[in-house]
């Protein structure tokens, strides 16, 4: 079987020796960022089915304006689409066996649900990233006095700069005037979440200009030009760019970003033991889905800055 083994010195069997320190060391993990700007949807529970739909409120089809006294009010209409996501079942095991657990001299139990956990972060945060970088609004960053911008979703043309001032401005201009994207609080601040390379050059602006010394979002670093950046590692691309000159990728948004369903929320679960009682394991398991909200449809609430 495949799992924790007392037989295999690296799959527990050396967690015993007379010199074993009590303590045991985790592999490094990434920042997982992404989940914490989802909006969820009530849980749906069982038999509920597999897919989920949300309505989608377009502006009214002509704006409103000044009457005469002698004529009607004009009579417009609004449009509406859906938004649809399909549940997944997520999940991952580790056998152990009751030798491994009983002749351990760490808990072998432990260890085994801290990197469940782990990997369960890392999934889920995985969707969400994927649903981020499929929005529709490229930016890319040329030079450090131009850029161009993609409206389908693709970008072609390879990032030269690095992310300054004059870019993060363009973004935040952007977001607000042509795309009316609304903040993501009440103070009309946008977040931006980018790798560590895509933030190298943005500390430089941090370190004279930082408004404020509390972060309340998980990763939050500062902010500038009323965007409040998050730092993250692992499925965010630190490379994005030329080999030479990496920018790193970020995504600039506001309010409503990715849909999150759930149906059933993740959890550890343990494995009901067979043979007697000597094959044990631990699992998480969920089921969830993801999906960004608004991606041309008509309306965009995020900006990825990439490269090709």
């Amino acid at each position: 079987m495949a799992g924790q083994l007392w037989v295999t010195s690296s799959l527990g069997g050396d967690m015993y020796s007379p010199k074993l320190s009590k303590k045991f060391r985790m592999q490094a993990q990434p920042l997982m960022r992404f989940r914490q700007f989802v909006d969820t949807k009530e849980s749906l529970g069982k038999n509920a089915g597999d897919t989920v739909n949300w309505e989608k409120v377009a502006n009214i089809s002509t704006q409103g304006g000044t009457l005469t006294e002698t004529t009607t009010i004009p009579e417009r209409q609004w449009t509406n689409t859906k938004g649809t996501l399909s549940l997944l079942e997520y999940g991952n095991a580790i056998p152990l066996t009751r030798k491994v657990t009983e002749l351990s001299e760490l808990d072998i139990e432990d260890i085994t649900k801290r990197t469940l956990r782990y990997d369960m972060a890392k999934v889920i945060d995985s969707a969400v990233y994927s649903q981020f970088g499929s929005a529709k609004i490229k930016y890319c960053g040329t030079s450090t006095a131009t850029y161009v911008i993609s409206t389908n979703g693709s970008m072609t043309i390879s990032a030269t700069s690095s992310l300054i001032g004059y870019h993060i401005k363009n973004i935040v201009d952007y977001l607000r005037s042509t795309m009316l994207a609304p903040p993501y609080d009440d103070d009309g601040n946008y977040v931006c979440i980018a790798s560590t390379q895509a933030l190298r050059q943005v500390f430089d602006a941090l370190e004279s200009t930082a408004a404020y010394t509390t972060w309340p979002l998980n990763g939050e670093v500062g902010r500038y030009y009323d965007v409040r950046f998050v730092r993250a590692t692992g499925t965010i691309d630190n490379s994005i760019g030329l080999a030479a000159t990496p920018t790193g990728e970020a995504f600039f948004f506001g309010s409503e970003t990715v849909m999150e369903a759930i149906a059933v929320p993740e959890e550890l679960i343990a494995k009901v033991p067979t043979d007697y009682g000597r094959s044990k394991g631990l699992a998480w398991y969920a089921i969830l889905g993801h999906k960004i909200m608004w991606s041309g449809d008509p309306d965009n609430t995020i900006v990825h800055w990439t490269s090709a």
